[in-house]
């Protein structure tokens, strides 16, 4: 049984005070001289309470010719790019069937990207962990910073590529796959290399549980299946696959144990002669959990998972390592708990479009994991002032032991708490190597120590290598909900790109611990580049008021923070209002920012944008959160940036797409 420490991370009062303190040291040294702003900015779409996963890859299916979110290119359709605007010295670019750039016909890559895959040769549904960090030839060795593109060469799967240093993917069909990874460092140098998957089906045999079935029959056909679970499990053994019939329930008195080492698979069918698409319910009044799984490649597909006991317990345990829930659901955890719980011999484990409602306490937590993976899973509807994904590392007695190697992408968290501070996901304690990419929220996050504001004395956490690149945080509920902050990094060398903030008092806090537990220099080489904030409420509406804002503070640190190419866009009536707020104790790189502020009565007095930044209307086509906030064809946004280390947008499009790098977490688009 998981035990997580139940404490807090920072609250709205830690960040508003610290915000006031940071305030007294503002200054206006080497900012763009003030102008007069107006015009009229528009709202967040009605009725968008952010997507689930599926929807990121909108604006149409891979095949039809048009480039959507996510998509590099579809069929003829590269939008915009060759092999030079990638980096390469000459060429010519193809588009792969999984509609992502190709570029095997380009030359000049100086960069082999050093691949290690968790493995190369599996049974089908086959979930494989992918690792980038070794690759030799970086500038600076530099691979957080580094912008990495991965095509699956699975057309068939949703997930048909992603981003950053490491990644994850699930291989649900027999086959030959060619994996390609395409990088660009920070110096700009360009490369890629493919890996090969080979995934068989399943050898063993299938059997097949009903609960009109009988424990007498063969169970290895459709029209003779077990009745009972156990009596399929009873064949529970390498290459072998048990399947529940879609619309059943099977109940248990006490939790279920996945123990037999896999590949093993326990998943649904569809009976013909009792057509369903519900999946068959597996639920338990069993305390303190429902599952455990301990054997290893274990892979649970297509199942729903419904506890009746509303004691405080856990729901799923991995314990194991390659062990798969695909396509999962989990429900009815009314008191305060963990749904699904990893520890550190699982390694790696791996989540797959699941989804997690209607509970108390946190969706994920592990404990010290390595190569952990969850993707396209939705976790909504819960409260009980926990978190929705917390991955903790060593901490206190366990200081030292790094959780590492956290792949977390296209999933969507949405809790029903009204308390602004309890994070949709956070990275805790001694953790590394962390990539968060393309998923959608509507709470704050962080990669910072265990408590947040620095309160665990002598724990010396330290995260170190993270990637937050594409995400949209937005909660529709503001400004009547407190939403104060969007994202904290106190870590160091981390990359925040291409992000879209909406609704936020803040969007990024860049804050070393409070007491002094990691050190004034620990919190250091941060980048924030081409993000998108907006938070435009009614004047002098709830939480918001008529008190100054800004889109990024920087404090209690010596370290340094690079903001290049960000949209700030807000909607209070103080002139005080800035880009960004610091306290000047480290170093600040801060040019190129746009802000626009629509209330204000004549100048902001420190828009803080720097020497070649930018006031006025970024001119968004519309401000719906996740299709929104592209630019028109007038806004000063575009061809205001600089070369910054983003070589996409947030929608995997190329920049520059012009003559220079647009302003913003998207590059315009005719």
């Amino acid at each position: 049984m998981l035990d997580p420490v139940k404490t807090k991370t920072h609250g709205r009062l830690g960040i508003v005070a610290l915000a006031a303190a940071l305030a007294a040291c503002r200054s206006a040294t080497g900012d763009a001289t003030p102008a007069r702003v107006g015009g009229a900015a528009g709202s967040p779409g009605a009725g968008d309470s952010g997507a689930r996963s599926a929807d990121y890859a909108g604006g149409g299916a891979c095949g039809d010719g048009a480039v959507g979110a996510l998509e590099s290119c579809d069929g003829s359709h590269f939008n915009h790019a060759t092999c030079s605007l990638l980096g390469f010295s000459g060429g010519q670019l193809a588009c792969s069937s999984s509609c992502q750039f190709d570029v095997s016909g380009c030359t000049g890559g100086t960069i082999k990207p050093r691949v290690i895959a968790s493995r190369t040769r599996c049974s089908a549904p086959c979930a494989v962990f992918f690792d980038a960090t070794s690759t030799p030839g970086l500038s600076g060795s530099d691979y957080t910073f580094a912008n990495w593109s991965w095509d699956f060469n699975d057309p068939t799967s949703p997930h048909k590529g992603t981003i950053g240093f490491i990644a994850a993917h699930t291989f649900d069909s027999p086959g030959t796959y060619h994996v390609t990874t395409r990088v660009r460092d920070i110096a700009g140098s360009v490369g890629a290399a493919t890996t090969t998957i080979t995934v068989r089906a399943m050898r063993g045999t299938t059997y097949y549980v009903a609960t009109n079935g009988k424990d007498s029959n063969r169970g290895t056909d459709v029209a003779h299946p077990f009745a009972t679970f156990a009596a399929g499990m009873a064949h529970a053994a390498p290459q072998n696959s048990v399947l529940l019939r879609r619309g059943d329930t099977f109940r248990f008195s006490r939790s279920i144990a996945f123990a037999t080492p896999g590949p093993f698979l326990i998943g649904a069918y569809t009976d013909p002669r009792a057509p369903s698409a519900a999946a068959p319910v597996l639920t338990t009044s069993g305390n303190p959990g429902v599952a455990t799984i301990s054997g290893n490649d274990i892979r649970l597909t297509d199942l729903k998972f419904a506890i009746t006991n509303p004691a405080n317990g856990q729901g799923i345990a991995v314990t194991a390592s390659n062990d798969l829930l695909e396509r999962v659901e989990f429900t009815g955890m009314v008191a305060q708990g963990v749904m699904f719980g990893i520890v550190a011999s699982a390694n790696p484990v791996f989540f797959f479009d699941c989804h997690e409602h209607d509970f108390n306490g946190y969706g994920l937590y592990g404990e010290i994991v390595n190569h952990f993976a969850m993707v396209g899973t939705t976790i909504d509807r819960f409260g009980g002032g926990e978190h929705g994904i917390r991955i903790q590392g060593g901490s206190g007695e366990t200081a030292g032991r790094y959780a590492t190697h956290s792949y977390f992408a296209e999933n969507t968290i949405s809790s029903n708490d009204n308390d602004g501070a309890i994070e949709a996901f956070t990275f805790r304690g001694d953790d590394k190597n962390i990539v968060a990419v393309y998923n959608t929220v509507n709470r704050s996050s962080d990669f910072s120590p265990q408590n947040g504001t620095g309160h665990c004395a002598g724990c010396n956490e330290h995260l170190l290598n993270g990637l937050l690149e594409g995400n949209l945080f937005y909660d529709p509920r503001s400004p009547a909900f407190t939403y104060q902050l969007g994202f904290r990094a106190s870590a160091k060398h981390v990359m925040i790109r291409n992000n879209v903030f909406v609704n936020p008092l803040n969007a990024i806090a860049v804050i070393g611990a409070m007491d002094g537990d990691l050190g004034a220099d620990w919190v250091d080489q941060i980048e924030v580049i081409g993000n998108t904030h907006y938070v435009v409420p009614a004047v002098g509406s709830g939480i918001y008021g008529n008190n100054a804002l800004q889109s990024v503070i920087h404090g209690k640190t010596t370290g340094s923070l690079v903001t290049k190419n960000n949209i700030f866009v807000e909607g209070v009536v103080d002139n005080r209002s800035s880009f960004l707020q610091t306290d000047h104790a480290g170093t600040d790189t801060n040019d190129y920012n746009l802000i626009y502020a629509p209330h204000v009565s004549g100048s902001l007095s420190a828009p803080a944008v720097g020497p070649h930044g930018v006031i006025g209307d970024p001119q968004f086509t519309s401000t719906t959160p996740r299709t929104g906030f592209r630019l028109g064809p007038s806004s000063p946004a575009r061809n205001s940036g600089t070369g910054a280390h983003a070589y996409q947008d947030a929608a995997a499009g190329v920049r520059p797409r012009e003559s220079a790098v647009d302003i913003g977490a998207y590059e315009f688009v005719p």
